[in-house]
């Protein structure tokens, strides 16, 4: 019973569990998109991604590498599905493969120039002429 523990024990601390993710959790297009993995913590070279349309390719390079998590700017994306590839280097096969979405964030409609002063100075003169007559739009 003991080895049996003692094996489980050593084969738990032998290889952890390697944990990726993106950062933000639910990325928009309004988001600076990372991949985070905890293979790795900083490498000599560091890890590059390259994106072409939908498809996201991080090179690891192998080199010297030390604990921890490290991540990998991809940038702004727009929205879409986009499948991810780790590789050792250009040539070799993925050794990792995952997925994640990037939704369409709305804009924020933005008020300035004539638009803006228009607007402003209508609630201004509205304002005014409620607030002059004793009225209010309340029942």
């Amino acid at each position: 019973m003991r080895f049996s523990l003692l094996w489980l024990f050593l084969a738990s601390v032998a290889s952890p569990t390697v944990v990726a993710s993106v950062i933000p959790p639910n990325p928009t297009t309004n988001d600076t998109v990372y991949y985070v993995t905890n293979e790795y913590a900083t490498c000599f070279p560091e890890p590059t991604a390259q994106v072409q349309g939908f498809q996201v390719t991080i090179t690891d390079l192998g080199g010297l590498c030390f604990e921890g998590s490290t991540s990998v700017r991809l940038g702004v994306l727009p929205a879409g599905t986009y499948a991810v590839a780790v590789r050792l280097d250009t040539s070799s096969a993925p050794y990792r493969q995952d997925s994640f979405v990037v939704t369409w964030a709305a804009p924020i409609p933005l008020f300035n120039g004539p638009t803006g002063l228009a607007l402003l100075s209508a609630l201004a003169v509205l304002g005014t002429l409620l607030l002059g007559t004793g009225r209010h739009l309340a029942p």
